[in-house]
């Protein structure tokens, strides 16, 4: 209602469907809707006003400005009133306020409010008509071009406020249409300027192109001509002369590849000659070699035999050399380590186990039974028994030790049993008193409680005095338990030595074994050596043998024998046969060729004098196609036209000759269905004032030395023409200078538009995505595909760096042409502007797709969102999503299309977020922020938590209704704040 100040019915009630979308008119009243203004203002029901004066108004702010957007309206239930409507805009930093009410809290009516705020001067404007308020907020606070745009902003808020978009009931395909109408189109002047010398241009468009169109049919019967004509001089002439050609020259060809083969020939016998005798002697010189050879090779075998035997022999000496050497190192090496170990042990024994043994021998001089253990001669004996003697004489003091230990505690139990006596007897002494008998009766229990007592202690006693005996047989049996008890640290000690004396003598074996096994190995080492000396020769001299096997090796080397020699030999008496056969051969060779030779060279005088009758033929037949030739082609002598033919081979095959003379009639005149033939040559040359040349185009073909041709100048045809181009050319360039700029501006604006369409896609995806809370979670995107045009001229369009766009220009001159061939809008030049409107409306070319991914379909799964989609095929969530987040896009499309830099993004709801749930809905708050809208809503109380999106900062407030009501009388409503949800808030 605040932004285009309707206080039509639509304005206060839910829309019913989303077909007025996209439409920019102003909302009406309607029958159907139950809530107007006046019931808004002075509500219903039993507590209805009877009158009333009020204010809504709505305040925006940003770094540049500040605006109050509101309406003032006076009531009468029943008669009416007046409405009023204001805008305020300050670019101060103070605050900007206006005063609707007066001291006492009572509403201003218009005049009052007028006076009340005459202190903002300029700042404030007040309207008496919403027209007037509309295009003033539409041009000042929107910054848009006109009102319709703010019509249409205010349609999109009614609808993205009603709960008819997640009710499943709604279309979408109006959604569509609403995006395509909120992109900004090309201006109307420019479309209305491009499209309006089309028709004049067109007129004279059609004169050029028949110009054009008689230019190319001339180039057909030139063309016709000269293709017909080559191919009846091919099929006639040039054919019969290629083939006497082709001879002419094999013949020629054919004498002097023989005469060089006479001469090849020639030369090739007498170095053949030269390399025979060179082989024959060669041969002699290898036989003689053959047999030399066979001596030394004798020789040769020999000496190899002696020096492998001396070889041997020295090499044998050698090994058993080098093991003699080795085994009297290994046994001096053992020699050595049997010394170390002999050492070792006397090492142990001196000053380990000596200083022991005088240890133990020292307590043996009290300890009986350890000088018993000592005395063993056998140190493993010793060891032995030691170990066994600690053990014992723990087992001993343990035993003793528990003894002495019950033995105290039997004596403590005889002096509690004493006293307990005592206390008894105190106790008889308390309790038995009286004249009647109690002195007895005291005195026999203090005698009971005397002998109880004291025959428990006789029996503790006993038991003390076994113990006692069981501790003197003890010591008895051992005495040196004694000893150990009268000193505490004794068995440590012992057994401390008795653990050092084990591992020494465990020490000695081990030297006492490797002793042992080191005197074993130095037995086999002197067998091993003995055995050696044994095997080796006598007087062996290696230093003279070496010597001999190098006389021999000498005497070796200086037998030499070439190891290819049969080889050689064979090669040269193969050779020598081979030469001899090859000079037989060439002979016989020589004189064929030789016979050859003779034939052709009567052959080529007889074909030359053929091929000059040819050549004169030929040459004046040309002389007919000269008017005929393509561009840049010379056709004067028979060379270049057997080339030219060769290099178009498919076309002169093609150039049927018996079919020429119908092509020229063709050409020049052909009737259609209907008997006529707009560009017919001979019409048009008439039309121009040449009747001559049209008359002899008429005739159609003549006949020249054997060569078709024509009954008119050709060439001088064709600069007739080529003039009647340029002048008609002319005269459309100067209609065409208005038009061709009026053109140029609408394709670059075609240009600019189309780019921006479909640039901000990605734009609009992108927060599509970063609005997800989940990977997971529903997912949109927007498409914009071509429609009426090919992929080719959006893609023309959108490359901002192309200097050449041929698609988009075609496009472009096709839509101008066709509506400038509608006949029926010819005379209505209001049906011909809204025609070009629809023709040249960049927007029309393309059509939104809004995709969809549902919540548990894959990553790339998305389909397409239609009206099925939306009233069956979805969730509650996915519905949503689907209407409400492309719907926004409209808003911020139409936005986007201001002027100015703080443009209000506001969006509102009613029952916001009602059917969605908590991911949903923090997905809607994170995807209108991202879009850069602020936006008001309305929930029940409790579901705000709905919207705490990360990075989405909202503040909540509740609101109360007053405890009054029904009573004809206003109460002001409470409206608490109870949440704050932005980045550092605290938790109250």
């Amino acid at each position: 209602m605040l932004i285009d100040g309707s206080i039509a019915t639509p304005s206060f009630n839910a829309a019913r469907d989303t077909e007025k979308v996209a439409q920019s008119t102003r909302v009406r009243n309607s029958q159907q809707d139950t809530r107007t203004f006046e019931s808004m203002l002075l509500g219903w029901g039993p507590g209805a006003m009877k009158v009333r004066t009020g204010y809504s108004y709505l305040q925006l702010r940003s770094p540049q400005r500040q605006v109050i957007l509101g309406i003032g309206a006076q009531r009468t239930q029943g008669v009416g009133g007046t409405t009023w409507w204001f805008v305020a805009i300050s670019e101060a930093k103070a605050p900007l306020t206006v005063i609707t009410t007066d001291a006492q809290g009572a509403s201003l009516t218009e005049a009052a409010f007028v006076a009340a705020n005459q202190a903002l001067g300029q700042q404030l404007s007040v309207f008496k008509k919403a027209d007037a308020y509309r295009e003033f907020v539409a041009t000042h606070v929107y910054g848009f071009s006109s009102e319709k745009e703010l019509s249409q902003l205010a349609n999109v808020y009614r609808l993205l406020a009603s709960p008819i978009l997640t009710g499943g009931n709604a279309k979408f395909s109006p959604i569509k249409a609403a995006l395509r109408e909120a992109q900004a189109s090309i201006d109307r002047e420019v479309i209305q300027a491009a499209a309006g010398v089309q028709r004049e241009v067109n007129r004279k468009n059609g004169l050029l192109q028949r110009i054009a169109n008689g230019q190319r049919r001339l180039q057909k019967i030139k063309s016709a001509i000269f293709w017909a004509d080559l191919n009846h001089l091919n099929e006639t002439k040039l054919s019969v002369y290629a083939a006497n050609h082709v001879e002419f020259e094999q013949q020629k060809e054919n004498a002097a590849r023989a005469e060089a083969q006479v001469a090849k020939y020639s030369q090739q016998l007498e170095f053949l000659v030269i390399r025979l005798t060179d082989f024959q002697t060669e041969l002699q010189q290898l036989t003689q070699k053959q047999a030399q050879q066979q001596v030394i090779v004798q020789q040769r075998q020999s000496l190899a035999d002696q020096i492998k035997g001396a070889q041997n022999r020295l090499a044998q000496y050698e090994q058993a050399q080098a093991q003699l050497s080795q085994r009297q190192q290994d046994l001096a090496v053992s020699q050595t380590k049997l010394t170390q170990l002999i050492e070792q042990e006397k090492n142990v024994r001196q000053t380990a186990l000596a200083p022991l043994q005088i240890k133990l021998n020292a307590h043996s001089a009290e300890l009986h039974e350890l000088s018993q253990v000592l005395a063993e001669t056998s140190l493993a004996t010793m060891v032995q028994q030691m170990a066994h003697y600690v053990r014992a004489l723990r087992r001993q003091l343990t035993q003793y030790r528990n003894l002495q230990q019950q033995a105290e505690t039997i004596s403590t139990d005889v002096a509690i049993v004493g006293t307990m006596q005592n206390q008894m007897a105190d106790s008889i002494d308390h309790r038995v008193q009286g004249p009647f008998g109690g002195n007895r009766l005291r005195e026999g229990l203090q005698q009971d409680n005397q002998s109880i007592h004291e025959a428990g202690a006789a029996q503790m006693n006993s038991q003390f005095q076994q113990l006692k005996t069981e501790q003197a047989a003890l010591l008895t049996a051992h005495p040196d338990l004694k000893v150990s008890l009268a000193q505490s640290d004794l068995l440590a000690d012992l057994a401390q030595q008795q653990k050092q004396l084990a591992a020494i003598v465990t020490q000695l074996q081990s030297l006492t074994q490797q002793q042992a096994a080191t005197q074993q190995a130095q037995a086999n080492l002197q067998e091993n050596i003995d055995l050696i000396r044994s095997g080796m020769e006598v007087d062996f001299d290696p230093a003279a043998i070496r010597e001999q096997i190098e006389v021999w090796q000498q005497q070796h080397a200086q037998l030499v024998v070439d190891p290819e020699l049969p080889a050689k030999l064979a090669e040269t008496k193969q050779a020598v046969a081979d030469l001899g056969a090859q000079k037989l051969d060439l002979e016989t060779a020589k004189g064929q060729e030789q016979g050859q030779q003779t034939a052709a060279e009567k052959m080529v005088a007889s074909k030359a004098a053929q091929l000059a009758a040819l050549t004169t033929q030929i040459e004046t037949m040309l002389t007919v196609l000269v008017p005929y030739l393509p561009a840049a082609v010379t056709l004067t002598t028979v060379d270049e036209v057997n080339t030219f033919v060769r290099a178009h081979g498919s076309e002169v095959r093609n150039g049927a000759y018996n079919e020429v003379a119908e092509r020229i009639r063709r050409q020049v005149h052909r009737s259609d269905q209907n008997g006529l033939d707009r560009n017919a040559l001979d019409t048009l040359l008439a039309e121009r004032g040449y009747e001559q040349i049209a008359s002899a185009m008429r005739q159609g073909s003549v006949v020249a030395h054997d060569m078709t041709t024509l009954a008119f100048d050709l060439p001088h045809v064709e600069t007739l023409l080529a003039e009647e181009l340029a002048s008609v050319t002319k005269a459309v360039a100067e209609l065409k200078t208005g038009n061709q700029l009026a053109q140029d501006t609408y394709l670059a604006a075609a240009v600019e538009r189309i780019a921006d369409q479909y640039q901000v896609i990605a734009d609009y995806n992108r927060i599509l995505a970063a609005g997800l809370t989940s990977d997971q979670g529903i997912k949109l995107k927007i498409e914009l595909r071509p429609t009426e045009v090919s992929a080719a001229v959006i893609t023309e369009a959108c490359d901002a760096f192309a200097t050449q766009r041929p698609a988009l220009e075609k496009e472009v001159r096709d839509r101008l042409q066709m509506l400038a061939n509608k006949a029926e809008i010819a005379d209505d030049d209001a049906a011909f502007m809204q025609a070009a409107q629809e023709f040249l409306d960049t927007r029309r070319w393309s059509e939104f797709h809004v995709l969809i991914k549902r919540r548990q379909s894959g990553v790339d799964d998305f389909e397409e969102v239609d009206d099925k989609f939306v009233r069956s095929g979805g969730s509650g969530a996915e519905k949503a999503q689907a209407m409400v987040l492309p719907l926004l896009l409209v808003p911020k499309m139409l936005l986007e299309r201001s002027g100015l830099p703080d443009v209000p993004y506001l969006v509102m709801f009613d029952e916001f977020a009602d059917k969605l749930d908590p991911e949903t809905a923090k997905s809607f708050a994170k995807t209108i922020a991202n879009f850069g809208f602020d936006f008001i809503a309305t929930m029940p109380s409790g579901a705000q938590n709905k919207l705490l999106a990360d990075g989405v900062a909202n503040v909540a407030y509740e609101v109360i209704a007053p405890p009054q009501q029904d009573d004809g009388r206003f109460y002001q409503n409470q409206v608490l704040p109870v949440l704050s949800w932005h980045e550092g808030a605290t938790d109250d």
